[in-house]
């Protein structure tokens, strides 16, 4: 199988392609020599963080393929194979960093080496206080970095390691999102296989959130934040779907159903029945029936 090119930037064979370990360019600069189109290719030695202010694309980076949409950063790291596919007309920069650079300022900080040691993808919001920082930020580093003041080289590195942390904890913050999703996601799948054991039990929220090991306050705000309902709300839908297969389904009684649901009599099975569905137990099977 054909190895992706290697460049020093896209285009260049050189050993040497950028001074002080940082190049900075706009994304139009490069790309549209090309078509707007930046074929597979991959950096021995350099990382490279995309900034998408405006515009659309598409990009593969290792085996991910994905859609660019504006505002966002691309982190793409050294060796891994990536490619692009820009609209015409996109506007954002390629800032690209050689790998000791980054060793020489991080070298002590795992987290911040392992966000840029894999790609990603962050989306942001263009109203927000940290996009707007991190546009600032890039845009004094682009002014120290072609400019010519005394101390320019100290105060390239200031701005670039700022921009690196600002970049990383937005990367920190979405990893801690998806993870929060991912773990409230199994919350939810303990909570309902809970449920399909002991609907009939009418047991607490307490003793479902102690079984799933949190507090009935995070099952409810669990249930809420993916479901968008409350979790008694969930034990009660888990009744009333069983209720419903009866009364299509089964020539049983409306008392029979009741006790085989929990209830203590036929009268709070039907106060519960018509409370949820508006409408009494045997109202509901004889329209399904009709």
């Amino acid at each position: 199988m054909k190895q992706p090119p290697n460049y020093g930037l896209y285009g260049e064979i050189s050993s040497n392609p950028i001074i002080d370990g940082l190049h900075i360019e706009s994304i139009a600069d490069r790309s549209q020599l090309y078509d707007w189109e930046i074929k597979p290719h991959r950096h021995d030695d350099l990382l490279q963080i995309l900034h998408i202010n405006k515009g659309h694309g598409s990009f593969s980076i290792g085996a991910i393929h994905d859609e660019i949409s504006a505002p966002c950063l691309l982190i793409t790291p050294r060796l891994s194979p990536h490619g692009f596919n820009f609209e015409k007309g996109i506007e954002g920069h390629v800032i690209t960093i050689h790998h000791q650079w980054l060793l020489n300022f991080f070298s002590q900080e795992r987290k911040v080496l392992n966000i840029y040691e894999n790609s990603q993808t962050i989306k942001m919001n263009k109203r927000s206080e940290s996009w707007q920082i991190v546009n600032q930020t890039l845009e004094h580093l682009k002014k120290e970095f072609f400019g010519s003041k005394p101390w320019r080289h100290q105060t390239v590195n200031a701005l670039l390691v700022s921009l690196i942390v600002l970049i990383a904890r937005e990367a920190n913050h979405e990893s801690e999102i998806s993870n929060n999703h991912s773990r409230s996601i199994g919350y939810i799948s303990q909570f309902k296989e809970l449920l399909d054991i002991h609907y009939r039990d009418h047991l607490s929220i307490d003793f479902y959130a102690n079984q799933i090991g949190i507090t009935q306050t995070q099952l409810n705000r669990v249930c809420r934040n993916i479901l968008e309902k409350s979790a008694l709300t969930v034990i009660n839908q888990r009744l009333m779907l069983e209720a419903e297969r009866d009364l299509l389904y089964t020539a049983l009684s409306i008392k029979e159903i009741a006790y085989s649901l929990g209830f203590q009599d036929a009268a709070y099975f039907t106060r519960f029945f018509k409370k949820q569905l508006k409408q009494s137990p045997n109202e509901f099977r004889n329209s399904k029936r009709s």
